[in-house]
């Protein structure tokens, strides 16, 4: 594991339920597990990707560790600081040290406001700048995210998808935050356009010293953005280790699954196609012992009954399967 000088933020045992109502009194029946007990730690300046299919509670993890979400159980602590205590005064000054990017550009910005109030927003809130000094900041975020003075007297609606993330970056940026969540933020875009976008955050990352959960489902952005890999199944960590040995080493019978699905851009190579079996479980009743066991074909009687826990394979990579020594050879 990491030194505590080098951890940013602290995750244990984190949880968190959404209630499923039915009847005519609305009376809660179940709960949807979306994140149901996991430890993570995310060290200074680096870039750790959140990764798994749709549904595995990458984005919930994403928004309660900024508590946007409410946590059901667990901690998140931020520079030694425990959120899940903290008052509404202290979390109101510890987040100006965390931000986000949300995925679609498109629902993220208020349509109604012009783009100098929606960069200016957290500066008015946190800070006691005059108007004036607000418009400088905003224009100096602006032209260091690529664009010019005047698009801040626009509204989104003018803007292409490409530019609009831009502004979403600029207001994450703008009270220059330690931390922020990256939930999927060029999934809706375009393929050149994404490449762009990619590289305005390596840069913003370099010269800000950011921190950034980087949540996604495609591997071949991970491949060029991360320096370590977190990957998610059904609520829980199942993999976790730095990006180049998740990819030449990938343990965990999910992982598999998901690297086998990386294209290829050679018509002529021949890849390994590995299909998971059946579907996805339901996450108001997951199955018992291994959540993949239902899917993966090197399935025991242990899957089935004993849950696994992360395990040190080597170094830094950890991964949470009963039969992970037949795969890591």
């Amino acid at each position: 594991m990491v030194t505590n000088n080098n951890v940013l933020i602290e995750i244990n045992s984190l949880k968190k339920y959404f209630p499923v109502r039915s009847g005519i009194f609305l009376r809660v029946k179940k709960y949807v597990r979306a994140v149901d007990g996991v430890d993570l730690v995310i060290k200074r300046n680096e870039t750790l990707a959140l990764v798994g299919e749709s549904g595995c509670g990458k984005t919930t993890i994403g928004r309660t560790i900024l508590h946007l979400t409410e946590p059901t159980d667990g901690e998140v602590v931020f520079e030694g600081k425990n959120l899940t205590n903290a008052s509404k005064e202290e979390l109101m000054q510890l987040r100006k040290g965390m931000q986000i990017v949300f995925q679609n550009p498109y629902t993220s910005l208020h349509p109604r406001k012009l783009v100098k109030d929606i960069v200016g927003e957290p500066l008015k809130i946190h800070t006691n700048l005059s108007s004036v000094e607000i418009l400088n900041k905003v224009k100096e975020t602006l032209e260091s995210v690529g664009l010019r003075e005047e698009h801040m007297y626009r509204y989104p609606h003018e803007f292409s998808g490409g530019q609009r993330q831009r502004i979403a970056v600029a207001r994450a940026i703008i009270l220059k935050p330690k931390f922020i969540v990256l939930d999927e933020p060029t999934s809706a875009l375009d393929v050149s356009v994404q490449a762009r976008i990619l590289n305005l955050l390596n840069e913003l990352k370099e010269e800000l010293s950011l921190t950034y959960l980087f949540i996604t489902h495609d591997l071949a952005v991970v491949d060029y953005m991360a320096d370590r890999v977190a990957v998610m199944y059904l609520g829980k960590i199942v993999e976790l280790g730095k990006k180049d040995d998740i990819f030449s080493k990938p343990t965990h019978p999910y992982t598999r699954v998901l690297e086998a699905a990386i294209p290829i851009p050679d018509p002529f190579f021949k890849k390994e196609k590995i299909l998971p079996k059946g579907e996805v479980p339901d996450p108001a009743n997951p199955p018992k012992g291994c959540r993949f066991h239902t899917r993966c074909d090197y399935s025991i009687d242990k899957c089935e009954k004993v849950e696994p826990v992360l395990e040190n394979i080597e170094g830094e990579h950890y991964v949470a399967c009963h039969r992970w020594r037949e795969i890591y050879k």
